[in-house]
């Protein structure tokens, strides 16, 4: 015996609806643990985010902390505050917007403090692979040198183009605050990954002596404006330096700051140091690529337009089934000449009618059809000159009326009864 056909799409629903279930319930697993994040993010609750730190912060008694989704230069007042760049790319310091740069060294002229944690990584691709990678940017640096060259000194094309909104210029923050990463000798490994110590260089004592280091990066010379915080193997690898009103602080390495330290290897005086005496702390997302573009469904939320768009929605929904469905069910009549695959419609006459009321007004009616009259005359002689003229009189008395005393079914009825006298004649 057949089981119903009922039965198997109630299973069907119930099949699809388990999947979807499902789905769902792991996409909210894998947003909860944050591992669709990027590494070190402060969305990431797994090891390798920085989460732990972000909420340890935001429980502190007068402490403001938020994230940043925003490009840098829409960051807000330049007032003080910490701004945090855990796990930044160190291949990313060599080419920055301009624009960006500006923003940084406005944040810290401000009185803000920035501090830039470098991505642990065993060392820095060689030169000319750096090079290779990035051919659009080594081409303009060398064009824009060519181009004082020629013009002694004057802006480059590049430049002008910047001003006028065109194409970005890039510029190297190595260059610009004077310091260099570069990589050490491969050190001894421990899962793949440079695990050694790095030792206080200066006479801070609220700071540990020493800290683990993940990374195969340190800094090469930096300038005299720097001050070197911790060193590995006589190799600086955190360094600070006063900038206008604020500082910036510059570490090749980010595990001191992951969820994975904070259970291990916690220092909580090293991060009390890296904010500073600041009350305001901002993780920024928007060099892992996490950027805020809000659209018409955001905007909507912030104006709470929700009810409206919902609204609409509904309108649409009805516009859509009154047209495929009537709300008024047809005649019975109707109905069968559908099954019967008829249609019924208009006759010649009904079209002919419909047609001269949307182009010949009530009052022109009565003389655009008497003239129509007198051209088939011509076919069908009889009719004598005076009861033309009699005919003609009638149309041209119902012309003369004015338009609100005008009747052209009687004036029709006149003429009517004047030819059918003619009619009955011997």
């Amino acid at each position: 015996m057949r089981k119903p056909r009922s039965f198997h799409n109630i299973l069907l629903v119930l099949l699809a609806a388990g999947f979807l279930a499902g789905a769902v319930n792991l996409f909210l697993l894998r947003f909860e643990a944050g591992d669709v994040y990027p590494v070190y993010s402060s969305l990431r609750a797994d090891p390798l985010g920085t989460k732990i730190l972000y909420e340890g912060l935001e429980g502190i008694e007068g402490m403001t902390v938020s994230r940043n989704y925003r490009a840098l230069p829409k960051l807000g007042d330049n007032g003080p505050k910490a701004v945090l760049f855990p796990g930044t790319a160190s291949r990313s310091l060599e080419y920055v917007d301009e624009g960006e740069a500006k923003a940084l060294e406005a944040l810290a002229t401000e009185g803000g403090r920035l501090v830039i944690l470098l991505y642990p990584e065993r060392g820095l691709r060689p030169k000319k692979e750096r090079d290779e990678a990035a051919p659009e940017k080594k081409n303009e640096k060398e064009g824009g040198k060519q181009a004082q060259k020629k013009t002694g000194g004057e802006k480059d094309q590049d430049a002008d183009d910047e001003e006028s909104g065109g194409k970005p210029r890039w510029v190297s923050l190595e260059d610009r605050w004077k310091f260099s990463v570069v990589r050490d000798e491969a050190p001894k490994k421990q899962d793949r990954v440079a695990v050694m110590t790095a030792v206080l260089a200066t006479d801070a004592h609220e700071l540990p002596g020493s800290v683990t280091w993940h990374t195969g990066l340190s800094f090469k010379d930096p300038g005299t404006e720097w001050k070197i915080v911790y060193n590995r193997n006589s190799r600086p690898v955190v360094i600070e330096r006063s900038f206008g009103r604020g500082t910036i602080v510059i570490a090749t390495d980010t595990y001191f700051v992951s969820n994975e330290a904070m259970r291990k290897e916690r220092n909580p005086d090293l991060l009390a140091w890296l904010v500073g005496g600041n009350s305001t702390v901002i993780f920024d997302e928007t060099h892992f690529g996490i950027q805020e573009n809000p659209g018409i469904a955001a905007l909507g939320r912030k104006y709470r337009l929700t009810g409206m768009f919902g609204g609409v929605l509904l309108l649409a929904l009805l516009f859509i089934w009154k047209n495929f469905a009537g709300l008024v069910p047809p005649f019975e009549d109707e109905r069968r000449d559908r099954e019967q695959g008829m249609w019924s419609g208009r006759d010649t006459l009904s079209g002919l009618s419909g047609l001269l009321r949307r182009t010949i007004s009530g009052r022109e009616i009565l003389g655009v059809c008497f003239e129509e009259w007198k051209k088939s005359l011509q076919k069908r002689p009889g009719l004598s000159g005076d009861e033309l003229d009699r005919a003609q009189a009638i149309s041209d008395a119902e012309k003369k009326r004015p338009a609100k005393e005008r009747d052209p079914v009687q004036a029709y009825r006149a003429i009517s009864v004047l030819l059918s006298e003619r009619k009955r004649l011997p």
